[in-house]
């Protein structure tokens, strides 16, 4: 494996493996970015990438950067949670190619609303309100199309008032993910 960019190298040209660990931040998911755009140019195309992923979660809007790579790669992205992933971890998992979004046994998954520190002046407080008002809803539409849930699931289960652990079956069943595997 590249430590500097956290891509595993194989020999098979047929998929390639990407490590997604820790903190999901503009650091961290530059690589994993940059590893689905160099696949896509490449002129041998693998079938298909591997994202493992083993987050805490971290800065959603780094997060939307690769799911909307994710989405527009022409390379389907199969995503593999393992360890844990939560929050914006959760976020990218969920992303990934329907069929193929695999957990492993052990893996822990939590989901919950966005949290966020903000200061400033009255003026500057209110302004924001629209891009917070915003960012709940891209939260809420990206969990309806990723499960296709009814609305009052979404808003009780998974972007409720707190945190919300779940077993890995529990996360098939909400649609989160679609089949449960070791590695």
């Amino acid at each position: 494996m590249d430590e500097t960019t956290g891509v595993f190298e194989q020999d098979s040209p047929e998929s390639s493996v990407y490590l997604l660990f820790g903190e999901i931040n503009t650091d961290s998911v530059v690589n994993a970015c940059a590893w689905i755009l160099q696949a896509n140019f490449e002129k041998k195309k693998p079938s298909h990438l591997t994202l493992l992923i083993n987050s805490f979660g971290g800065d959603l809007h780094a997060a939307f950067a690769l799911i909307e790579l994710m989405r527009g790669s022409s390379i389907p992205v199969h995503t593999v949670g393992l360890g844990q992933i939560c929050s914006a971890g959760l976020f990218i998992f969920m992303s990934g190619a329907k069929g193929h979004r695999t957990l492993t046994p052990t893996c822990t998954i939590m989901s919950h609303t966005y949290a966020t520190g903000i200061e400033g002046n009255h003026h500057a407080l209110i302004n924001i309100a629209k891009e917070l008002n915003w960012t709940h809803e891209r939260i809420f539409r990206h969990y309806a199309r990723e499960t296709g849930l009814p609305d009052s699931v979404i808003k009780e289960k998974l972007i409720g008032t707190g945190d919300y652990y779940m077993s890995p079956e529990e996360a098939i069943e909400l649609r989160l993910a679609d089949k449960i595997t070791g590695v």
